[in-house]
């Protein structure tokens, strides 16, 4: 897309109006923070905290986030047995980022109105904005329950996910009270808070950041494959703490598909997870997009520089 006046007409537009601030996300997002950094205390170290720890990104990012509320429920991009469906979704809930209705709502939004005005989280505002600020005020059309039900007619339906959505905090509530009371019988208040430290209150951080990346940070920064209309990039190590989400330039050119990865080089380890899947017969009808030709990274990237976004190049005027 071109520079110039294309650019600087986007970057206001893309500027958030007058929004209401959100004093209990802003409080409760800090608490979570403040008891992540507890894991830097010696005394709440333990092996199986860390082992707790990831095990539980893996099962939240990939399999309920990646797997269940991005694949799955915003763009039915595969089918899965009800079990398998509702297990994922459960597993989306305990990242405690959103119900399955909200995040798939604002992740439509996002794709509807990509670095315009209505984006939820363009990086044309600013990085901050992109990666946690938006989460802080009330969108117009998100926060407004007529207007966000278009976006989702499709679930709003289901019983099962209209209760996920009213109670999502409650699965993330139970693991953290569960998980410390088998550190308790197990090894006393020590291993108990050490489970809570590093399996609940870190890892819950750590997958907010990691999701905040795909956000913020690829689109700004890495490669594009293909000509999309909007500054959607592929970043490899976005794409190594996300499970593949990093490709994202690849996921907005075409949405759909349940496999982000286009080059036999850019690994999606949630899509290889639904591929076993689809195996075994629980998940079904998998869109698919055949793979694009490539020589090896290191060779593609330095014959090709790194495309810098609009967003970037507006970041580094203001300085």
């Amino acid at each position: 897309m071109a520079d110039g006046k294309e650019g600087t007409d986007l970057e206001a537009s893309a500027k958030p109006g007058v929004r209401r601030a959100k004093p209990a996300t802003i409080t409760f997002v800090i608490l979570i923070h403040l008891g992540a950094l507890c894991a830097a205390v010696p005394w709440l170290f333990s092996w199986a905290g860390l082992v707790l720890l990831v095990v539980m990104v893996w099962l939240t990012a990939s399999l309920g986030v990646s797997l269940g509320f991005h694949r799955l429920l915003s763009h039915k991009s595969y089918k899965a047995r009800p079990w398998l469906r509702n297990t994922l979704l459960v597993l989306g809930c305990l990242s405690l980022e959103m119900g399955p209705i909200a995040w798939s709502a604002t992740h439509r939004l996002h794709h509807r109105e990509t670095d315009h005005e209505d984006d939820p989280h363009s990086p044309l505002v600013n990085f901050l904005w992109a990666h946690i600020g938006w989460l802080f005020r009330t969108h117009p059309i998100l926060d407004d329950r007529e207007r966000l039900r278009k976006l989702v007619p499709d679930l709003e339906g289901d019983p099962f996910i209209a209760a996920l959505e009213r109670w999502y905090f409650v699965p993330w509530i139970v693991f953290a009270l569960l998980s410390m009371g088998i550190g308790w019988l197990l090894g006393g208040w020590q291993l108990a808070l050490s489970l809570l430290v590093w399996g609940t209150l870190l890892r819950t951080a750590w997958v907010w950041h990691i999701t905040w990346f795909v956000n913020s940070v690829t689109h700004l920064f890495g490669y594009r494959n293909y000509a999309t209309p909007d500054d959607s990039r592929n970043l490899w190590w976005v794409a190594l703490v996300t499970f593949g989400e990093g490709w994202h330039n690849n996921h907005h050119a075409m949405a759909g598909s349940a496999n982000f990865g286009r080059k036999w080089w850019e690994l999606d380890p949630t899509y290889a997870t639904l591929w076993l899947l689809e195996r075994l017969g629980w998940a079904s009808s998998v869109n698919t997009t055949k793979q694009l030709g490539a020589r090896s990274p290191l060779v593609e990237l330095r014959a090709r520089p790194t495309a810098v976004s609009r967003a970037l190049k507006s970041l580094l005027r203001r300085r």
